[in-house]
């Protein structure tokens, strides 16, 4: 599985652990309006929702997405639920969140500061 990984304390620039490699990820904006909502309520200041970005549809939880390009951004490869649970006792605390708009399985998040 693939994941996104970042670490609480540093920017995403900096390499967040050992065994993480560069990558690139899609990069979305979501509204949880509908797109004729959107269109009422921002097009005099933001455009029509279809004239910036590519890719609009529906995401998974019901807001609308569209993609703007793609990023750099550091991702750890874990094949197995093992793998997993040697990451989680080198890193301590993680979260792990859901990434639905990508080829990522999500994003680690290894939880060392406070937010």
């Amino acid at each position: 599985m693939r994941f996104i990984v970042t670490r609480t304390s540093i920017g995403g620039k900096e390499r967040p652990c050992d065994e993480a490699v560069l990558g690139e990820k899609e990069v979305w904006g979501c509204r949880t309006v509908s797109e004729k909502e959107f269109n009422r309520k921002f097009s005099s200041s933001e455009g029509k929702w279809r004239t910036k970005g590519k890719n609009h549809k529906i995401m998974k939880h019901g807001c609308i997405g569209r993609m703007f390009g793609y990023e750099i951004c550091w991702v750890l490869n874990i094949d197995s639920l093992e793998e997993l649970m040697v990451f989680i006792k080198n890193h301590n605390d993680i979260v792990i969140f859901e990434r639905e708009h990508d080829d990522y399985d999500g994003i680690i998040e290894i939880y060392d500061d406070r937010r």
